[in-house]
C-alpha cells in the first residue's frame, strides 16, 4: 500500500500518480487534501501519510508540495521515516538503494508529470541493497532515539544470554592474567556461570556483542555491578560510560539505593572510569575484599 498525500499545488500531479500506480497494479491511499482552496497545510496531510508509513498500514509514501521540501520536512519529524525529495530518478533510485527510504516526496512547482512518473517508478522499483548500508540505516535510527550513532544498540537479557556467558567466561581468564592467579592463592573461587546475575545490558554493533554489564542484588539496599566489560577495539567510544549510565538508571528504577562494584587497581581505566563517575572506595565488602590488589567502591544512588 502506498500512501499518498499533498497540498494544493500537488492535487492535479497527485491524480496522475495514482494512474501510474494503478498501472502497476500497486494499492494506494490517498490522506489528502482533496480540495484546492489554498487553505490546507502541507504539515497536516505529511504527517498523516507519514504515519500510516511508520506504523506499518503502508509501505511506503510519495508526497507532493510545491517544492517538495515543506512536506518532507514535516514527513520527516515522525519517528522512523527517511524521506528523500528528488527532481531526478538516479537520487531517487539511490535513496532506496542506499538509505532505504520509506517517503519520496517531489515539488509539483518543480518537475512535470512525466519526470514526476518516471521518478516514482523508478524509486518503487528499487530495492534496498543492505550490508553496509544496513550499518549505516542503524546509525540514523540511534540519532533518531537521541543517541551516538558511534554507539553501538543495546538490549536487555539476564545472565543465560549465550553472548554474556562467553564475556564471563573472557574476563575470568583476562581477571586472572593480570593477577597472576591471585583469586585462586586466596582461596575465592570466583562464580564460574553467569547465571546467577538476573538483569544484563548487552552492547551490539550490528548484531554482534561489542560490550556487557550485570546487575546482581548484593544485600539490603545495595545492588552490585557485575562485568563491565567492551571488547578491545571498540573502547575509546564511550561505549563504558553508556552501559553503566544504563545500569545505574535500572538500579534506580529497582528502588536500589546503591550500586557496589569491585575491580583492581592494576586497572587504571576502570578506575578512573568509575572515579569520574562519583564512585568511592568502601571497606567490607566480602569476599571481594579478601583479594589481592582488589578494591571496592560504591556510588550513591
Amino acid at each position: 500500500m502506498i500512501a499518498l498525500a499533498c497540498d494544493h499545488h500537488g492535487i492535479a500531479l497527485k491524480h496522475e500518480l495514482m494512474k501510474l500506480l494503478d498501472e502497476m497494479n500497486l494499492e494506494w491511499k490517498d490522506y489528502g487534501t482533496f480540495d484546492v482552496n489554498g487553505l490546507d497545510d502541507y504539515p497536516v496531510y505529511g504527517y498523516k501519510a507519514a504515519k500510516a508509513v511508520a506504523s506499518g498500514e503502508c509501505d511506503r509514501g510519495i508526497l507532493l508540495c510545491g517544492t517538495g521540501i515543506g512536506i518532507s520536512i514535516a514527513a520527516g519529524k515522525v519517528k522512523g521515516i527517511r524521506v528523500c525529495t528528488c527532481s531526478d530518478v538516479y537520487s531517487a533510485e539511490m535513496s532506496k538503494r542506499h538509505n532505504n527510504s520509506n517517503i519520496l516526496t517531489m515539488g509539483a512547482l518543480v518537475v512535470g508529470t512525466g519526470r514526476a512518473k518516471m521518478i516514482a517508478r523508478h524509486w518503487l522499483t528499487a530495492e534496498f541493497e543492505g550490508g553496509r548500508h544496513q550499518r549505516r540505516i542503524d546509525m540514523i535510527t540511534r540519532i533518531e532515539n537521541g543517541e551516538d550513532p558511534e554507539l553501538p544498540g543495546f538490549r536487555w537479557t539476564d545472565g543465560r544470554d549465550p553472548a554474556f556467558r562467553q564475556f564471563y567466561i573472557e574476563t575470568e581468564k583476562y581477571y586472572n592474567l593480570i593477577t597472576g592467579g591471585a583469586a585462586n592463592r586466596t582461596g575465592f573461587i570466583p562464580f564460574n556461570a553467569s547465571d546467577s546475575i538476573p538483569v544484563v545490558l548487552i552492547a551490539e554493533d550490528h548484531g554482534k556483542a561489542v560490550g556487557c554489564a550485570g546487575l546482581k542484588p548484593y544485600s539490603g539496599q545495595d545492588i552490585e555491578i557485575k562485568r563491565v566489560w567492551i571488547e578491545p577495539e571498540y573502547r575509546g567510544k564511550h561505549i563504558a560510560s553508556t552501559l553503566m549510565d544504563r545500569i545505574e538508571e535500572k538500579a534506580r528504577d529497582m528502588k536500589y539505593k546503591r550500586t557496589v562494584l569491585q575491580t583492581r587497581l592494576i586497572m587504571h581505566d576502570a578506575v578512573r572510569l568509575y572515579e569520574k563517575r562519583g564512585y568511592t572506595l568502601i571497606e567490607n565488602y566480602p569476599p571481594y575484599d579478601k583479594l589481592d590488589g582488589a578494591i571496592c567502591m560504591a556510588l550513591n544512588l
